[in-house]
């Protein structure tokens, strides 16, 4: 897998090739990040599935 590093405003993220943790939970449609003043929001979409654990995100991302 290539290594994929973005930054786009206060999001910062990479691709890792590591297992999501089994005792994460399975989440929808939630902001990565949140604007203090402007009121708007990143979110990814398209052919993902998000989990959350300890506060951290994790996003599998499908093949499409």
């Amino acid at each position: 897998m290539e290594n994929i590093k973005f930054h786009q405003g206060d999001v910062i993220g990479a691709s890792m090739n590591v297992r999501i943790p089994f005792n994460s939970v399975a989440i929808r449609n939630k902001p990565i990040a949140l604007s203090e003043l402007s009121g708007h929001m990143h979110v990814i979409t398209g052919d993902v599935e998000l989990f959350t654990l300890d506060n951290r995100l994790f996003v599998l991302v499908g093949e499409g």
